[in-house]
């Protein structure tokens, strides 16, 4: 799982990563225009879903599956627009 941020700190990209580096993982949200990357986890608990509400992107399971982990994090954002 890793987080970045562009330069004018406006845009965040959340991702996690099947059978990635740490160096790829930077490298994938940089190409995506990230000039700051934190690696958050690196293990096989790593999961992604997106929430029923979402625009732009099919809602469900991204990445890893639905066993529950001590630690999470979650984003909601306003929508665009609100």
């Amino acid at each position: 799982t890793a987080v970045g941020i562009d330069a004018a700190g406006k845009r965040l990209w959340i991702a996690t990563f099947d059978h990635a580096s740490e160096r790829r993982a930077a490298e994938e949200l940089r190409s995506l225009g990230a000039v700051r990357a934190l690696i958050l986890d690196s293990g096989t608990s790593t999961a992604m879903a997106i929430g029923p509400d979402s625009r732009n992107i099919r809602p469900g399971r991204v990445n890893g599956d639905w066993r529950p982990v001590a630690t999470h994090f979650g984003l909601r954002a306003t929508p665009i627009g609100d």
